[in-house]
């Protein structure tokens, strides 16, 4: 979703976290960066 251009708060809903904030911290614990930093790699 992130890929496809939507706002991490968006994407954060969809996926039933309360807080942006949750899906982040979930999100760099799994990936290693951000939800941003990955939405902007090529």
């Amino acid at each position: 979703m992130l890929a496809e251009g939507l706002e991490v708060h968006a994407v954060s809903d969809q996926l039933g976290y309360g807080h942006p904030s949750t899906f982040i911290a979930a999100f760099r614990r799994v990936m290693g960066t951000t939800p941003g930093a990955y939405a902007d790699q090529p």
